[in-house]
């Protein structure tokens, strides 16, 4: 028989060696807190928490109470028992869940997840932003329309993404009176805005005068003097004359008449050189006598 103390035993700080705790089969019913005990069957070392005896030193052991909280279905267990989601038999197969606080449980949601493919049954909306892209798209769920007004017009025609737009295009007419313009008499005016568009068009006859031109006369007197030169020939004793021309070839033409006379008289003409020719007679020509003329071919 055990001896029973009726009073607290202090050891003063002092081992307790070589001591089994009680061993027990089963769980005893107990008053105070505290008290120590080894559960043979379950083989594991007991404390009583006041309510219930729980094991100490195992990874593994026995939840002795497990109380359901939202959303679980099975109530308190003590002992063995299944906890369940609330609400499980209305569960569909792959589809998403969402909590419904109301019912306190969790619902099916318009998402189904295949594997491959999540399936939405109703309207999307989106807070913030989606990013990447989508495989497929069939339309636009507002179709947008296009047109061009202006310059230049097409009617107006929509689009939803099913068709390419295409848009019949026309000008407007900036200028009517439409035609070839300028001849060999006449140059084309033009009015021309600032988009670039011609608005108006006509025909101006060419008519220039020599008032208009700057040193008109002046420019062609100087043209003519470079393409022209005369002299009076004989000396009552040459009879062969180096007339110099400077007209800068030998392409000329050279013509020789009487000073008094007029009348045209015929000298032998050598092209000397592109500035100079030579006149030969067979008798002296009296002074100044015969008129030359030379000109510049071409």
């Amino acid at each position: 028989m055990a001896i029973k103390y009726l009073n607290n035993v202090s050891l003063e700080n002092n081992e307790i060696q070589n001591v089994k705790i009680q061993n027990l089969a089963s769980d005893p019913v107990v008053s105070g807190q505290g008290q120590l005990i080894f559960n043979t069957s379950s083989t594991s070392l007991k404390y009583y928490d006041g309510t219930n005896w729980i094991a100490l030193g195992s990874s593994s052991g026995t939840v002795t109470s497990v109380a359901t909280g939202e959303g679980l279905t099975g109530g308190t267990i003590s002992t063995s028992g299944t906890i369940s989601l609330k609400n499980a038999s209305a569960f569909t197969n792959n589809t998403i869940l969402k909590w419904d606080n109301t019912g306190t449980q969790f619902v099916n949601s318009s998402m189904v997840d295949s594997g491959t493919n999540v399936t939405i049954t109703g309207g999307l909306t989106v807070t913030g932003s989606i990013t990447g892209n989508v495989s497929t798209a069939t339309a636009l769920a507002t179709a947008r329309d296009f047109s061009i007004s202006g310059d230049m017009t097409a009617p107006t025609v929509s689009f939803d993404g099913t068709a390419n737009v295409v848009l019949s295009s026309t000008l407007a007419t900036v200028n009517s009176n439409v035609g070839s313009f300028g001849t060999a008499s006449s140059v084309g005016t033009f009015t021309v805005n600032g988009k670039g568009l011609i608005t108006a068009a006509s025909s101006t006859t060419i008519a220039i005068t020599a008032s208009q031109i700057t040193d008109f006369a002046t420019a062609v007197d100087t043209e003519v003097a470079t393409r022209e030169f005369a002299a009076n020939i004989g000396n009552g004793t040459l009879t062969s004359y180096v007339v110099t021309h400077n007209l800068s070839t030998r392409d000329v033409s050279v013509q020789c008449y009487n000073a008094t006379t007029f009348e045209t008289v015929y000298l032998s003409v050598e092209r000397t050189t592109t500035n100079t020719i030579t006149l030969a007679t067979t008798v002296a020509l009296a002074t100044a006598a015969v008129r030359v003329v030379i000109t510049k071919i071409g």
